[in-house]
């Protein structure tokens, strides 16, 4: 039960710190989940052991479009690089393709959270743009300024 109450703690700061302020959560709730600019989800969870994700979630359609050139360089994409926050590029059990990072309960400075948040929206922004199909790129905006249109509990 601790580590649901810090959880909460926390993702109410940084929704609070990007704009969206939300009084409460269910006692329960270990998702919270967030529409991007009507192009995709992201989801904030708890885990166990102590450990949280951010989970950029690309619309179903994605995969179905992808040449084998195009899936090649979506594994080149999960190599190390030296940026700040590397989150990793991967495909749901629907076959979406999804970006994720884990980062440690205890990790509560809300601008090392918003700077981690931020590298998983922007990811899933680069990608969308990358492996996206013409119709679905229409709705896609790459503004930062207000990013998070939606919630979903």
């Amino acid at each position: 039960m601790k580590d649901i109450q810090k959880f909460h703690q926390l993702a109410l700061a940084l929704l609070k710190n990007i704009g969206l302020n939300i009084d409460a959560l269910a006692a329960d709730q270990e998702v919270i989940s967030l529409d991007v600019d009507n192009s995709f989800s992201v989801h904030i969870g708890l885990l166990e052991q102590g450990q949280y994700f951010f989970l950029a979630e690309l619309p179903q359609t994605t995969l179905n479009h992808l040449s084998r050139e195009q899936l090649v360089e979506l594994l080149r994409v999960n190599h190390i690089n030296g940026d700040q926050w590397q989150p990793t590029i991967s495909l749901t059990l629907d076959d979406r393709i999804a970006c994720w990072l884990r980062l440690p309960l205890d990790t509560s400075d809300l601008p090392v959270l918003t700077s981690a948040l931020d590298s998983v929206v922007e990811n899933a922004e680069t990608l969308l743009r990358r492996f996206t199909s013409a119709e679905v790129l229409q709705t896609t905006s790459t503004s930062m300024e207000q990013p998070f249109l939606g919630l979903r509990g």
